[in-house]
């Protein structure tokens, strides 16, 4: 998968819309029941202020997972440094 583009936003009016997310859940989904199930997928559950069901993110191989944990700790850092760098690996 390519590295994705950095963009840097400010506040601009525009065609999109921001929730407040009330709370967040990770988990690793299997097509088989669990226990015993192979997981074959990471699962970023977003619960929406408003929204009367969560919204699911479904991450489907390694490196798209990758890709977005390096782009969040990219712009945490970027918004407030740490004392080290951070990286993951």
């Amino acid at each position: 998968m390519p590295k994705p583009e950095v963009i840097h936003h400010s506040y601009q009016p525009g065609p999109f819309v921001a929730y407040e997310i009330e709370s967040l859940n990770i988990a690793q989904w299997s097509p088989e029941p669990l226990p015993g199930g192979q997981v074959t997928q990471v699962h970023l559950e977003i619960h929406v202020r408003g929204l009367p069901i969560p919204l699911v993110l479904r991450f489907k191989d390694p490196d798209t997972l990758t890709a977005i944990i390096q782009q969040l700790i990219q712009h945490r850092n970027e918004v407030w440094p740490p004392q080290e760098p951070t990286e993951w690996r």
